[in-house]
């Protein structure tokens, strides 16, 4: 029994000591609680909030939600992808004050910039009159702001392997997303907006509940001070993301937009539950693993120069990524013969009409997720600025299958180009990080 244990592990997790096997199962542990509750979260958050919008008001909030994600693509995200992989370094280096000083003064910088960038935004959109979007704009943009500030926290807690705290945390979000949104449409009305700041207010309640614990799950003793080191390290790791950021953004949000400029807004409030229902579980579940392994591989790959631990590297990245598309073969099968029924259960009658869509946005989620798990592969070697250029130019790809998409086929036709293009993406992260991995490996 010992033998098959030791296996199993080892298949897993690459060579780790046998006696750290109870640290990881905890770990994973908590990984597991905290998306199952985020995933149930969301669905019931998607029940009622279909039950309390039409899908008009429901297209108009996605719609809302593409400016939050814009700041967070090109600025925020970008940046607490390097705050999150430098921790392990700056803890080998016994330089975590110096790491949390210098990762407050790019967030404070970040800040400013959302807060700037808002404020000419919204005096634009006063001046060209269209002021029935302004509410909607404001709420958008003080939930970038206040959910780049939580994101950051999460990511070094994320780095530090905090996990109980980070479960604590997403919990607590989940929680108050449904609750709040429920109780803004209750007291203030039915409309976007509304929703949109019930789920800044609970961003800024988890912020409250992340800066109480830091303190206690950070090993920092008597402040920190920035010594200005980290921030360029920071910056350079994380400057790809938001150059690419831009484009991921407009290939993410372009399907709904095209949408909208088309055809109706309902398509977009369709599409939006279509996406949420069958694209983003099987995310959510990729997320959950890649939460475990990612600082295990950032803690064992350290500065990316041992031939040894990036051979090790591939090993397990690949195992994931079968056991991904697996999952992703059944995960179809299944909503293939359920997609009636599912919506039934999830969704008011007037969003039921296309749920023989759902196997189709559950086949683009299983792709896009296996993408990602090769693509840590990337991020753990710290080779980010080799992806610049071809994300640029993937993401145009999607952008132009989601016109051709529309205009040939609606609603229909963007579900086909969203599994067309994860099922290119995928192909292309496979070959091209296998090609990054055999170069590293000639060269160490």
């Amino acid at each position: 029994m010992n033998a098959i244990k030791k296996s199993l592990l080892s298949f897993f997790l690459f060579k780790i000591d046998i006696s750290k096997k109870n640290i990881f199962l905890k770990e994973g542990g908590w990984i597991l609680l905290s998306q199952a509750v985020t995933f149930f979260g969301t669905l019931l958050l998607i029940k009622v909030l279909t039950s309390k919008l039409s899908p008009s008001i429901y297209g108009e909030l996605t719609l809302g939600l593409t400016v939050s994600s814009l700041i967070n693509n090109i600025i925020s995200g970008g940046i607490n992808n390097g705050i999150a992989r430098f921790y392990a370094i700056a803890n080998d280096k016994n330089d975590l004050k110096g790491y949390f000083g210098d990762s407050l003064k790019l967030q404070c910088y970040v800040s400013t910039f959302i807060i700037s960038f808002g404020s000419v935004l919204i005096g634009i959109i006063f001046l060209l009159g269209y002021t029935k979007w302004l509410l909607l704009l404001t709420a958008s943009l003080l939930l970038s702001l206040l959910s780049g500030l939580n994101s950051t926290f999460n990511g070094i807690q994320f780095a530090a392997r905090q996990r109980a705290v980070l479960a604590f945390n997403n919990i607590l979000e989940s929680c108050l997303k449904i609750l709040l949104s429920v109780c803004f449409i209750l007291f203030f009305g039915s409309n976007a907006a509304n929703v949109v700041f019930g789920y800044a207010v609970s961003s800024f309640i988890v912020i409250i509940s992340q800066l109480f614990f830091l303190g206690k799950a950070i090993p920092i003793k008597k402040g920190f001070k920035g010594n200005g080191d980290w921030i360029k390290k920071i910056w350079m790791f994380s400057w790809p993301f938001s150059t690419w950021g831009l484009f991921a953004w407009f290939q993410q949000v372009s399907d709904r937009w095209i949408l909208s400029g088309f055809g109706k807004i309902e398509d977009v409030g369709n599409y939006s539950v279509l996406f949420q229902i069958g694209y983003s579980p099987i995310i959510l579940a990729s997320s959950m693993f890649m939460s475990f392994l990612s600082p295990i591989l950032f803690q064992r790959l350290g500065d990316a120069t041992n031939k040894n631990k990036i051979t090790n590297l591939k090993k397990i990245t690949i195992k994931f990524t079968w056991l991904c598309l697996g999952l992703t073969i059944f995960c179809f099968t299944l909503s293939f013969i359920l997609h009636k029924f599912i919506f039934k259960i999830l969704l008011d009658v007037e969003y039921q009409k296309f749920s023989y869509l759902l196997p189709w946005m559950v086949l683009a989620g299983g792709f896009m997720a296996a993408h990602s798990i090769l693509g840590s592969r990337i991020s753990s070697l710290l080779k980010t600025k080799e992806l610049a250029l071809q994300q640029i130019f993937m993401f145009l790809i999607a952008v132009g299958l989601n016109f051709l998409g529309v205009i040939t086929g609606g609603l229909n036709g963007i579900v086909a180009s969203l599994v067309l293009f994860s099922f290119i993406y995928f192909l292309w992260m496979y070959f091209f990080s296998n090609s990054l991995i055999k170069k590293e490996l000639l060269n160490s």
